[in-house]
C-alpha cells in the first residue's frame, strides 16, 4: 500500500503592524533616521571653506578617556580658510594635535603653545577644460 504524503500548509506570518498608520509611522521614523545620518555625513564634505563640523569625529585622549574635541577645547573659524582650536587645559595641546593628525582629515595642525591653527586646503575640484584644449 502506498501512503499519500500530506502537504504541509504554508505558514502565514502576521505582520508586526496592525494598521496602515503603524506602517507609515514606522517608515517615517526610519526615513528620519536615514536623513539625520545623511545630514551628519554631509557635514564632513570639504568645500574649501572652514567648518568646525569637520572636527566632529576627532576624539582626544583626555587623561585616558577618548573625549570629543569640542569638549576639551574651544573651536573657532576666524577666517574662511582657518580653524583655530584653543584648549581649556594647555597641557593637552600635544594630545589634541596628535588626535587631529590621527583623524586622517588631511589637515596639518600647527601650534604656538596656546592655540592650534588648522589651515583648510582648497577643495580638490578639477578645473574644467577650456574648449579646444586637450585633457
Amino acid at each position: 500500500m502506498a501512503m499519500k504524503q500530506e502537504k504541509e500548509a504554508p505558514v502565514v506570518t502576521s505582520s508586526p503592524f496592525k494598521t496602515v498608520k503603524e506602517v507609515e509611522a514606522n517608515a517615517r521614523t526610519r526615513m528620519d533616521k536615514v536623513l539625520a545620518d545623511l545630514q551628519q555625513e554631509m557635514t564632513h564634505f570639504r568645500t574649501g571653506r572652514a567648518s568646525i563640523n569637520v572636527l566632529d569625529s576627532v576624539r582626544v585622549d583626555f587623561y585616558g578617556t577618548p573625549t570629543p574635541l569640542n569638549q576639551v577645547a574651544q573651536l573657532h573659524v576666524p577666517e574662511p580658510a582657518m580653524i583655530t582650536v584653543q584648549p581649556w587645559d594647555a597641557s593637552q595641546i600635544s594630545a589634541i594635535e596628535k588626535a587631529i593628525r590621527n583623524a586622517d582629515l588631511g589637515l596639518n595642525p600647527s601650534n604656538d603653545g596656546k592655540l592650534i591653527r588648522l589651515p583648510i586646503p582648497p577643495s580638490d575640484r578639477r578645473t574644467p577644460a577650456r574648449p579646444g584644449q586637450e585633457t
